[in-house]
């Protein structure tokens, strides 16, 4: 009995995924909905039934996706059924939601490192140049268009400009960044969905209480010291690290900053709505105010601001 519910569970699993799949390649606007949701089928099912028929799943998936769809949605898929399978394992384990993130964050960063290394050292394809030169060829157009109109436009054309140049430079961190916040969208659709289901998922802890290493701080202000004074040229590996360790702990920083402005609010007796709203119009505002919410995550990192609120 028991083996025909992990059967026919393994059949609505690989089932779904493929249709998810299928909408998500050839669908477009559904796409973008349906595109979260591709690892939670094999989240519930391994975490029903554990490894070893979650990769039985995965497997057969894959088979499946590739005579339907294709080479490339099934590289595509892939990569979400792996992510799949270790957050939903961590799941069968009992493991809290940070670690499942983790977990989760860990394989999609892993894959992607692996995919970009075998595009760009198997097959030769300059993936990054390819798109610099889109790019480069777009900023071209538009300055002769721009003509004889003002400095000012000439002046963004060349920020944009380069900005592009720097992309190449700046990769790790666009597939650090791009890993981790798959994985944190695709557990926060999927915990309800599988609260419903009857699978025990662990609830994150609040996010006020988020509090990164303090070690940190010192690595952020070394990477700063080098960018700002160290004179690194720009073919040295040197650079490449000092710019993407700069780069993910500037995150680190606002996401520090974000955390300590719930702390406060939960502290005094603020309406969470506030916060909120401090967050999304942070972002949405520009450079300005997240300088100034990662200042205050570097000193509230740095000299425990939490501590001495909750002193007073």
């Amino acid at each position: 009995m028991k083996q025909t519910r992990v059967l026919v569970e393994g059949s609505l699993s690989t089932a779904i995924f493929v249709c998810i799949l299928l909408i998500t390649f050839y669908i477009p606007f559904m796409g973008i909905i349906t595109f979260w949701f591709l690892p939670l089928p094999l989240i519930y099912y391994t975490a029903k039934n554990s490894l070893k028929p979650g990769i039985m799943v995965l497997i057969i998936s894959l088979l499946i996706s590739l005579m339907l769809a294709g080479v490339l949605p099934t590289l595509s898929a892939l990569y979400f059924l792996l992510s799949g399978l270790v957050m939903g394992y961590l799941l069968h384990s009992k493991k809290s939601a940070l670690a499942i993130l983790v977990g989760g964050s860990l394989t999609n960063i892993i894959f992607l490192v692996l995919l970009y290394g075998f595009v760009t050292q198997a097959l030769h394809i300059d993936v990054m140049g390819i798109m610099k030169d889109t790019i480069e060829n777009s900023l071209n157009a538009a300055q002769k268009l721009s003509g004889s109109f003002q400095q000012d436009a000439k002046k963004e054309i060349d920020i944009l400009r380069q900005g592009v140049n720097m992309m190449v430079y700046t990769i790790p961190t666009t597939i650090v960044t791009f890993g981790v916040f798959h994985a944190l969208i695709t557990e926060l659709v999927s915990t309800p969905i599988l609260r419903r289901l009857r699978v025990d998922f662990p609830k994150w802890p609040p996010f006020r209480e988020c509090r990164f290493p303090r070690s940190l701080i010192w690595y952020y202000l070394a990477a700063l010291i080098i960018e700002l004074f160290g004179h690194v040229d720009t073919n040295q590996w040197l650079f490449t690290v000092v710019i993407n360790v700069y780069a993910i702990l500037e995150i680190v920083m606002i996401i520090q900053g974000f955390a300590f402005i719930f702390y406060f609010c939960y502290v005094k007796n603020i309406p969470a709505a506030v916060p909120i709203i401090v967050v999304i119009f942070s972002i949405l505002s520009g450079p300005i105010l997240l300088y100034i919410i990662r200042v205050l995550g570097i000193i509230d990192l740095g000299f425990d601001l939490r501590a001495r609120l909750k002193k007073r």
